[in-house]
C-alpha cells in the first residue's frame, strides 16, 4: 500500500427530516482519495470511531487526520463572505479548497445563477477531502494519535 493516512470524517444518515451525525473511519491515499483496499468503518459514537482510527493507524503504521466538519467550517464561511464583496479579488492557489469553493458559490448567487445544491454539496465534500490531504502532506492538523477518553473511576 502507498503510505496514506487514516481519516476521521463526519457523515449523516437518515431521512431529510431526521439526520443523524455519524463518524466515518477510512484509509486515504496521499492524494486524499479512499484506498479501495480498506473498507470504511461507521460509528454512532465518535469515541468508538476515534479508538478504531487509532487501532487502524497503529496496525498500518500511518497517521490519523481529523477531517471532521470543524476543520473547514471557518474557511467555508470566510470564502462565502468574501465572495459577496464585489471588490474582493478572485482567490489564488494559496487559499484552501473550502474557501475557493464557497467564494465561487457566493459569486454564482450574485450572478443570478446559483449552483444546484446537490452539485454544491458534492463539490464541498471534495474540497474538504482535498484540504485534508493537503494538511496531511504539510503535517499540520495531522495527529500521530488521538488521546483516548480517560477511563471512568
Amino acid at each position: 500500500m502507498t503510505r496514506g493516512y487514516v481519516a476521521l470524517s463526519d457523515g449523516r444518515i437518515g431521512t431529510e427530516d431526521q439526520k443523524e451525525v455519524i463518524t466515518i473511519v477510512s484509509v486515504r491515499l496521499p492524494d486524499g482519495s479512499d484506498d479501495p483496499a480498506h473498507e470504511w468503518g461507521v460509528y454512532d459514537d465518535p469515541d468508538d470511531g476515534e479508538r478504531e482510527a487509532i487501532a487502524l493507524a497503529v496496525r498500518l503504521g500511518i497517521l490519523v487526520a481529523d477531517e471532521r466538519a470543524s476543520a473547514d467550517d471557518d474557511e467555508f464561511m470566510a470564502g462565502y463572505r468574501d465572495g459577496g464583496d464585489p471588490n474582493a479579488p478572485e482567490p489564488s492557489a494559496n487559499r484552501s479548497h473550502a474557501y475557493r469553493h464557497s467564494f465561487e458559490v457566493k459569486r454564482a448567487e450574485l450572478r443570478g445563477a446559483p449552483i444546484p445544491a446537490a452539485f454544491s454539496r458534492a463539490a464541498a465534500a471534495e474540497a474538504s477531502r482535498k484540504d485534508a490531504a493537503q494538511r496531511y502532506q504539510t503535517t499540520s492538523n495531522v495527529l500521530p494519535f488521538i488521546r483516548p477518553k480517560k477511563p471512568r473511576p
